[in-house]
């Protein structure tokens, strides 16, 4: 089964090092550089299993992005992957619905791993609903 991953990058060199990088480890990587072509496709019943969004964007930032994509229901998980700067949004990035932040430049193995174990944590959850689904089939 593919894993599909939503880059919302603007920078060109960027958007091939994370591309590069995820694609050498198994995802399909869709790469828009604005934050309106990403909430089309979302909008649109493109299904991403994580989305990775960058601070600085055409249109409207990375925040503002995350927080319409939980507006349209995505309910996956949106990490943050900005300038180690703009850190101390942070707490603005959580608020507006972002689950892990990774600070630019970083390591390709920083963000394969950020991207698997953020995927492994969601589909550790499925399970236990499942189980619990079952459990009270039960009784």
């Amino acid at each position: 089964m593919d894993r599909r991953v939503l880059l919302i990058e603007d920078n060109p060199l960027d958007q091939l090092l994370a591309a590069t990088i995820l694609r050498k480890n198994g995802y399909v990587v869709k790469i828009v550089d604005d934050g309106r072509d990403a909430l089309e496709r979302v909008a649109g019943g493109e299904v991403f299993d994580i989305i990775l969004v960058d601070y600085e964007l055409p249109t409207l930032n990375g925040i503002e992005v995350t927080y319409e994509l939980r507006l349209l229901g995505f309910r996956r998980s949106i990490v943050a992957v900005s300038a180690g700067s703009e850190a101390e949004l942070i707490s603005d990035w959580r608020d507006a619905g972002c689950c892990d932040f990774l600070a630019k430049p970083y390591l390709p193995r920083q963000l394969r791993e950020l991207v698997n174990q953020t995927l492994i944590r969601r589909s550790a959850r499925r399970p236990m609903a499942l189980a619990w689904q079952l459990t009270d089939l039960r009784t």
